[in-house]
């Protein structure tokens, strides 16, 4: 947004400073010509300044204004992402692990860009999501860079190959993305928090991101230009050999977890 606005006031003060020139240096002779005819000899220094003020003040105000209403234009047509009914969901899918697969159950949240008025300025471009787990008593347990699901998984990254570029995607409009919350396997009493880092652990269970103990919230945070948007998912782990249960899922006001 900073940018934005930077970017903008340069924009306008090198198109209105062309507009008070212009006017300055024609409106001046037609000024000076005027008050010649009607008799009144007033040094050319004072008309001069006096014109430059008042074109100053009318292309300024003038320039803001269209400034002003074209980056609310962009501010009313930005991204508008939502969940959809059902966007907070638990699955079974296969993962596999040196060979050895296995049932594991997740947990999403899908969004959709759904904005007022679809325009150019509707497009989520370059958006980021992060996630923070908190227990039952709303005590913070960690705090992490979240994974879309579609994106590419790190295992298929060149060697050398950093996890940063898969942070941050685009979401036209009309269109959904997949957030990873947590897995858990049939097998282990706990649950895990699954991100990109979850691929370089065993089993993808990673020890960081370990979730000990049966009712959890999690703050899924998602932002970008022109976007900010969190939902609280409160979800249950059942025991082992059973599936996640969402106990809910509503949009909160964005918050730092720092």
């Amino acid at each position: 947004m900073r940018r934005v606005l930077q970017s903008s006031g340069i924009q306008f003060l090198l198109k209105w400073f062309l507009i008070v020139l212009g006017l300055a240096t024609g409106g001046f002779s037609l000024v000076r010509d005027f008050l010649v005819i009607q008799g009144k000899p007033i040094p050319a220094s004072e008309v001069y300044w006096a014109w430059l003020r008042i074109c100053a003040i009318v292309a300024l105000g003038t320039g803001w204004f269209s400034e002003y209403k074209k980056l609310r234009g962009m501010v009313a047509n930005r991204p508008v992402l939502k969940v959809p009914p059902s966007g907070c969901y638990v699955d079974s899918r296969p993962f596999t692990w040196q060979r050895e697969a296995q049932n594991v159950s997740c947990l999403h949240l899908r969004i959709v860009n759904d904005p007022r008025i679809p325009t150019e300025h509707g497009n989520a471009v370059g958006i980021g999501a992060t996630i923070t787990f908190f227990d039952s008593d709303d005590v913070c347990l960690f705090f992490f860079d979240a994974r879309w699901g579609d994106s590419t998984q790190p295992s298929f990254l060149e060697r050398g190959e950093s996890t940063f570029t898969l942070l941050n995607v685009d979401l036209p409009i009309g269109r959904t993305r997949e957030i990873d919350i947590a897995i858990k396997t049939a097998t282990d009493d706990n649950c895990y928090g699954f991100n990109n880092d979850s691929y370089h652990a065993n089993h993808f269970l990673h020890p960081r991101w370990k979730l000990v103990g049966e009712r959890f919230k999690a703050v899924v945070r998602v932002r970008g230009a022109f976007v900010d948007y969190a939902w609280e998912v409160r979800f249950r782990n059942p025991g082992k050999g059973l599936e996640f249960e969402v106990e809910s899922c509503k949009e909160v006001k964005p918050s730092s977890p720092f």
